[in-house]
């Protein structure tokens, strides 16, 4: 029978998208899957088993960590549907991606079942123990080299809608140490920050940054940056609304 090799690139966020459309895709060919979680990369430094459960994933899908050089890059629906027009039915497949290239009616559901690891878990619950979840707004802020994110929604926007939601608890993940500073300065007591390292080249800074993602899907709804699948698939995880800040 043949297999399907799909290797997840980028950062978490984009890597969660592109693993649940390949769940979705080996559903419906009824193949295997294998995942190819490549942890070398300064964008997800950490194996796929410090951030997430595998237990938590289909029993037909195996997550291996090495690289696949000969894997096809597939972004899109017309993407694989052109692979798949090529494909030799007798051969395994090859692909990588950082979108959603493949969906069913069941693509929310599998999203929505995958968990995170104890360590993720432990750190979570301990971070964010006082958090009045019923009152928390998440918020996102991409920074790093994300140009799109930081020119499209500026931190101006965000402390300006911040600041006309005077009962609102904020829980705010971001990567950059300035808007963290900027923002513990002016609302204090009113926010939390659940990653204290930032950068997501070592193993514990992803730990603390998939906490991010976990945070933001249990809060009441989602306040995030243009260009970054992350609030996206925090919301989408969380079946929360998000709205995209940017200037008017």
């Amino acid at each position: 029978m043949p297999t399907i090799h799909l290797q997840v690139c980028a950062g978490f966020a984009n890597r969660v998208r592109a693993l649940v459309s390949g769940i979705c895709l080996a559903e419906d060919l009824q193949l295997p899957l294998v995942i190819h979680w490549f942890p070398m990369s300064p964008e997800c430094a950490c194996r796929f088993q410090t951030v997430l459960d595998p237990e938590s994933l289909p029993k037909t899908v195996k997550i291996v960590s090495e690289d696949t050089y000969m894997a096809k890059e597939v972004l899109s629906r017309e993407n694989w549907d052109s692979y798949y027009a090529s494909w030799d039915a007798k051969s395994d497949i090859y692909i990588k991606s950082y979108g959603i290239f493949y969906t069913n009616g069941r693509w929310n559901d599998h999203l929505r079942s995958i968990r995170p690891s104890s360590l993720v878990k432990q750190y979570l619950n301990r971070r964010c123990a006082s958090v009045p979840w019923e009152r928390a707004i998440g918020v996102h802020i991409r920074r790093g080299d994300n140009t799109k994110s930081i020119s499209g929604s500026p931190l101006t926007c965000f402390r300006e809608k911040m600041r006309n939601n005077p009962n609102a608890f904020f829980v705010v993940c971001t990567d950059d140490t300035p808007t963290k500073e900027a923002l513990m300065i002016e609302f204090g007591d009113r926010c939390t920050f659940p990653a204290t390292v930032l950068s997501r080249k070592t193993e514990e800074g992803m730990i603390h940054g998939v906490a991010d993602f976990f945070a933001l899907t249990k809060c009441t709804h989602i306040w995030g940056s243009v260009h970054s699948s992350f609030t996206e698939i925090a919301g989408r995880y969380g079946n929360l609304h998000f709205d995209l800040i940017t200037e008017n």
